[in-house]
């Protein structure tokens, strides 16, 4: 044998070598699909004997459904020198197994073939199937849990959106997929806290207790939630996952309120209460007590005519009082028990006319002025009888204690601030110091000017109506600076 034979052989010996040692599948196989050189693995794999092999084409060793797809593979690598596929082969005994195969196309020995490896991937394969598997698991309950999962990155965008988040606040997932939350989900006024809790949590890499808040619905609703919030970290320890478990408190929400109305209800009643003790031991004992000491006088001495005449006289004056206070009594109680009379839409112009009609007096010389800026409301959905009382105690008030060097200017203004309808009535009158009045302005029987005549009935009524109405009232004044009444309604 000649030296260059020798050199043939050991080249082909140690070719051989190499392709047997591959630890995956080697092939040459020609354009018609048949086999012209492969490894020993191949033979393992599939289960055919190289007699076999010899006699087999390519897509013999495939499903019938991915024939199409292999003569794809195979066409683009001819024609573009290289191609790759993850495919399942079908062994002789019909095993499926998933390999990953590369060609590039090759001359061998004058004729164009295709050259490649296949190398088993079973293991990634059902490593990903069990991973999709255990996703599609995790998918399952959270998406039939009754709470709405969400989940968002380190700028609060979205990221994952439940079957039960759509059906909560009724956005689909695609329509706020890489949305802020803070944008469109959390209501207008909680932003700044929801969003403060989230950076505290980001920041500071811990998570917080649950957060309560409102949140906005597709359809404009407005629901409570109480948040139950995670994270992610990344390899440098930033967070960019954030997950939040939400719960819909809507109905516990407003059974606290319920409950919180109830309380300051009872509370009102248990005040009120006090106010009709109070008018009871000290308004109606004091009459009473000098009816019974009058009556005890003319039942045990005999009188003249003109201590008779007196001793009426008392008489009459303490039951003038206790008629008084009765009076008093009776129509704080008409005016609670007019609650329940039917709302309507109140005119505010046309209460202040009407106002005016009853006393013309104060209108008619131009003694008054009164200003009114009705631009922002100019009506209230409400109870007249309510409404009218409290217009004509205000402007009955700042006519009764106006300043004597000073014609009497009521500004009556409307405005609407956060759903809520602002009424404010402002006047030059003489005013009078809160500081040393504290709470006592709105008492009833409360007297803080004795030049002119009073009961301290009129204010105690305002507030008692405004609240009945489901208002607000505070006050605003200085001595000889007027008086500022300002009322709150919900629209």
């Amino acid at each position: 044998m000649r030296h260059e034979d020798k050199d043939i052989l050991k080249e082909q010996e140690i070719s051989e070598l190499v392709i047997n040692s591959l630890p995956g599948i080697f092939y040459l196989q020609n354009q018609l699909g048949r086999f012209i050189r492969w490894n020993k693995n191949f033979g393992k794999v599939c289960g055919y004997t190289d007699v076999e092999i010899s006699g087999l084409s390519m897509l013999d060793f495939f499903a019938e459904k991915d024939h199409k797809r292999v003569i794809e593979v195979v066409g683009k690598a001819f024609e573009e020198g290289t191609a790759e596929i993850e495919i399942e082969t079908v062994t002789k005994s019909g095993e499926k197994i998933p390999y990953y195969f590369n060609g590039r196309a090759v001359n061998y020995e004058g004729e164009l073939c295709l050259i490649g490896m296949g190398i088993d991937i079973s293991k990634r394969v059902n490593a990903e199937n069990e991973i999709k598997k255990s996703q599609e698991r995790l998918n399952y309950h959270i998406n039939n849990s009754p709470l709405a999962v969400i989940e968002y990155d380190n700028e609060f965008r979205v990221t994952f959106w439940s079957k039960r988040a759509k059906e909560l606040f009724g956005w689909d997932e695609q329509e706020v997929m890489g949305k802020s939350v803070t944008d469109f989900l959390v209501y207008t006024d909680d932003v700044n806290i929801v969003t403060e809790n989230l950076r505290w949590m980001s920041d500071n890499r811990s998570e917080r207790s649950p957060l309560a808040n409102r949140n906005y619905t597709k359809d404009g609703r407005v629901l409570y939630c109480r948040w139950h919030n995670s994270f992610m970290t990344d390899e440098d320890g930033g967070i960019n996952t954030i997950m939040s478990i939400i719960r819909d408190i809507t109905d516990l929400w407003k059974a606290e309120l319920q409950r919180e109305e109830m309380a300051n209800d009872l509370i009102k009643r248990n005040s009120d209460l006090e106010q009709f003790t109070y008018i009871v031991s000290h308004n109606l004992r004091a009459p009473v007590a000098s009816l019974m000491g009058l009556a005890g006088v003319i039942s045990e001495f005999e009188l003249s005519e003109e201590e008779e005449k007196e001793i009426i006289k008392g008489i009459l004056q303490s039951a003038t009082r206790l008629d008084g206070v009765i009076k008093d009594l009776n129509d704080i109680l008409r005016f609670k028990t007019g609650f329940n009379e039917k709302k309507e839409m109140v005119s505010f112009p046309r209460l202040v006319a009407e106002i005016e009609e009853t006393i013309p007096e104060y209108f008619n010389s131009d003694k008054v002025v009164i200003e009114t800026d009705f631009d922002a409301a100019d009506s209230y959905y409400t109870l007249k009888n309510y409404m009218m009382s409290i217009f004509s105690n205000l402007i009955s008030n700042s006519i009764k204690y106006r300043r004597p060097d000073a014609e009497p200017v009521i500004k009556i203004k409307s405005e609407v601030r956060e759903q809520k309808l602002i009424l404010t009535f402002k006047d030059n009158g003489i005013g009078v110091d809160l500081s040393k009045i504290g709470g006592d302005i709105f008492g009833l029987y409360k007297r803080f000017h004795f030049h002119v005549e009073g009961k301290g009935l009129g204010l105690f009524m305002v507030k008692t109506q405004v609240e009945m109405l489901g208002g607000k009232i505070n006050v605003f004044s200085e001595v000889n600076q007027g008086m500022e009444f300002r009322m709150a309604f919900d629209l």
